[in-house]
């Protein structure tokens, strides 16, 4: 029983579940995806492709690049970046612009308010300029004791949403 007890702790324990911010593209990913790489700022290969042009008041460049704070730390009085193994390759690589899901390469949208980052789905395609063509959304409580309250979050089953020309829905309603 404590070998079963063990194996399981190992499989979900927090050390598993932990998640990282990669600095260079600013993914989240669980630490023990293999490839994971914290190196020095300033020994990053190929470290001027991470240089932006563009200006805001709430950019904060770390040594001159643009990298993800949650992605970097101090150690030993230098700051060091953890690194996925797919920017890492592309860092690496020969390449003469910016690495393609960098966040120098135009990908860098600020924070995320407060105010929009706790808004539910419906909410999220009130306000949005685009909406997606297909999106899956969860419906069903889990369990009949699902409390009213968690009801965003304890939901199973799948409605799925496409695109859909509303003139020939209202036509096919009206037909009714």
């Amino acid at each position: 029983m404590d070998e079963c007890y063990r194996q399981f702790w190992e499989a979900t324990g927090n050390s598993v579940l932990l998640f990282l911010i990669c600095a260079v593209c600013a993914h989240r990913q669980r630490e023990n995806i293999s490839g994971w790489q914290d190196i020095p700022v300033l020994q990053l290969p190929n470290g001027e492709h991470l240089h932006t042009t563009k200006q805001h008041p709430l950019l904060t460049l770390i040594h001159g690049l643009l990298l993800a704070t949650e992605g970097c730390f101090d150690r030993d009085d230098e700051t060091v970046a953890s690194v996925c193994q797919q920017c890492l390759q592309s860092l690496q690589g020969s390449i003469n612009k910016p690495l393609k899901y960098s966040l120098a390469n135009d990908l860098w949208v600020g924070m995320v308010p407060e105010e929009l980052g706790c808004l539910t789905i419906p909410e999220q395609f009130l306000i949005t300029c685009k909406f997606p063509w297909i999106y899956v959304i969860k419906l069903f409580p889990r369990n009949q004791h699902s409390n009213p309250t968690t009801m965003q979050h304890d939901l199973c089953g799948n409605v799925t949403t496409f695109d859909l020309n509303m003139d020939k829905m209202v036509d096919m309603v009206d037909k009714l």
